[in-house]
């Protein structure tokens, strides 16, 4: 990620040991830099990425959440690294926005590191291909399909907080 948190130990990609694995380009020089400040990539340099990938494999991020709208499988790392208190699993357990994320077809997860290559392998192999439908429809529990603005959804949880405020006091 491009601006995440800083790691309690040394990045570990390394292009020679992956050789059907690319970094984004966009984004490879601050990976390795460690220069976390930078600008995001183009927004609009994702949907193709997405739609031209056949499988992502990605921590619990909106990354996985946009691999599946785009139709693409996505296998989600959700074990502890032992390193990190906010590691996949503790953010599986912990936050609540992943609640119910179980449930959304074309979703697989790792949930130990050790088989993280034979899930891999098994998902290209497979080649599960789940409607776009079916994808689309397990996710309506995570995304708004209306019309209403980001501004005006943020404003009414504001006041539903703020009657459920007064109603506690």
């Amino acid at each position: 990620h491009p601006v995440r948190a800083p790691r309690e130990c040394d990045d570990n990609f390394f292009p020679q040991d992956f050789k059907n694995v690319i970094l984004d380009p966009q984004l490879r020089g601050a990976y390795y830099s460690g220069d976390h400040d930078i600008e995001f990539s183009s927004l609009d340099y994702y949907p193709n990425l997405l739609v031209n990938a056949q499988l992502v494999v990605c921590p619990l991020t909106t990354m996985l959440i946009e691999a599946l709208i785009c139709g693409t499988q996505v296998l989600a790392i959700r074990y502890d690294d032992n390193i990190h208190v906010s590691n996949p699993l503790n953010a599986y357990k912990y936050y609540p926005h992943f609640k119910g994320i179980d449930s959304i077809n074309g979703l697989r997860f790792c949930v130990h590191k050790e088989e993280l290559g034979d899930v891999f392998r098994q998902m290209i192999v497979e080649k599960e291909n789940v409607p776009k439908s079916e994808i689309h429809e397990s996710l309506k529990y995570f995304i708004y399909y209306d019309s209403l603005e980001y501004k005006d959804r943020i404003k009414s949880l504001i006041d539903v907080l703020d009657t459920d405020y007064v109603n506690i006091s």
